[in-house]
């Protein structure tokens, strides 16, 4: 074993510790958790790492607000019947970050978001533009013969795809599975679109209402993939508290064995289902970033022009150099803006990484 691999083995199990002694704390109650360290309860920054770390008890529907890290069963809901296709997104291009280890959670936050900004949409690729009108998306690559391809006309031309969802019709959060290039009847309640197959997994509220683009600047979104269980979560701070609600789908419904496969993730926010486009503001700018939390590599990841979504939104990606320092886990950041003054130039745009404590 390398140095490094050594190091970064320590570091988790630190990792692990603190968040482990966190979620400790804040289990007693603000009082209780307040007499054993010696200081108030604990903070925003460290609510939010022990609940993105702390994974739902079981399948189903939860909700978690701060400061008690502990996830609450909610009632689920059906997910908006809308197929959030494949394509590419980013006017033809889009940052996808890729490791050569395979993932099990990938965090989405914008780094940056320019003030002022707003956002307006179609609802499922058609009508009117409406305010606040999107999805966030974390997706996967695609992946050649999941064990659900089986039934496909060839099971080696099918291939796998799944997208953790937020839309904003509804503000539910949720998990959309694909099986691209099915080319026959699809599975017994799944949906056919042209020659592939989709379905949604249980949907649950966010329990703090739509997020605003001016507020994009307070979310994260996160996707987890593992035996067992595949999560998407979303926790923002509103008002001073981070609210924060997520839903599990287990692997025995409609699972595509992700966990076995992912090595590509792409983030942004584009438009809400069908192919439809998230329009920002004039001089609207966002600085994208993607934290490979559950990366089993150890260097950092590769940028890719590699969007597979048909979203779109009306943001170019421009060049800029940026240096994303030293963070817990892998990282990707890049800029997309709609800023007249900026130099528009998608082949040279750039997207900086790092990789993880080394």
């Amino acid at each position: 074993m390398t140095k490094a691999a050594i190091y970064l083995r320590r570091y988790r199990w630190f990792t692990r510790s603190i968040v482990a002694t966190v979620v400790g704390l804040a289990l007693m109650g603000s009082g209780s958790a307040s007499a054993a360290n010696g200081s108030q309860q604990i903070t925003k920054s460290q609510w939010k790492q022990a609940i993105t770390q702390l994974r739902t008890p079981s399948s189903g529907c939860f909700h978690a607000s701060y400061p008690k890290v502990e996830w609450l069963k909610s009632a689920c809901k059906v997910a908006p019947k809308m197929a959030f296709q494949p394509a590419t997104v980013g006017n033809g291009d889009d940052w996808a970050t890729e490791t050569s280890g395979t993932l099990s959670q990938v965090q989405g936050e914008f780094q940056y978001v320019s003030p002022g900004i707003s956002e307006s949409g179609p609802l499922n690729g058609g009508g009117p533009l409406l305010p606040n009108t999107y999805s966030l998306q974390i997706n996967s690559q695609f992946f050649n013969d999941p064990p659900k391809c089986s039934g496909a006309a060839t099971p080696s031309d099918c291939d796998g795809w799944e997208q953790f969802v937020y839309s904003s019709d509804g503000n539910s959060i949720f998990i959309q599975y694909w099986l691209i290039d099915y080319d026959t009847t699809c599975p017994s309640g799944w949906n056919t679109h042209g020659s592939d197959c989709w379905i949604n997994g249980n949907a649950a509220n966010y329990v703090g209402g739509t997020i605003p683009a001016s507020e994009f600047h307070e979310l994260y979104f996160v996707g987890f993939a593992t035996t067992g269980n595949d999560t998407v979560e979303l926790g923002t701070e509103a008002n001073g508290e981070y609210g924060v609600t997520a839903v599990s789908t287990a692997e025995s419904t409609n699972s595509l064995d992700l966990a076995d496969y992912w090595n590509t993730a792409e983030f942004n926010v584009v438009g809400d289902a069908g192919g439809g486009q998230a329009t920002f503001s004039a001089g609207s700018t966002l600085w994208v970033q993607t934290l490979l939390v559950g990366d089993t590599s150890e260097s950092a990841p590769a940028c890719e022009i590699a969007g597979t979504t048909g979203e779109t939104n009306n943001l170019s990606l421009v060049r800029t150099h940026y240096e994303p320092g030293t963070y817990n886990y892998p990282i990707s950041v890049f800029k997309e803006t709609n800023d007249s003054s900026t130099v528009i130039n998608p082949p040279s745009a750039t997207c900086s990484t790092a990789p993880g404590p080394s």
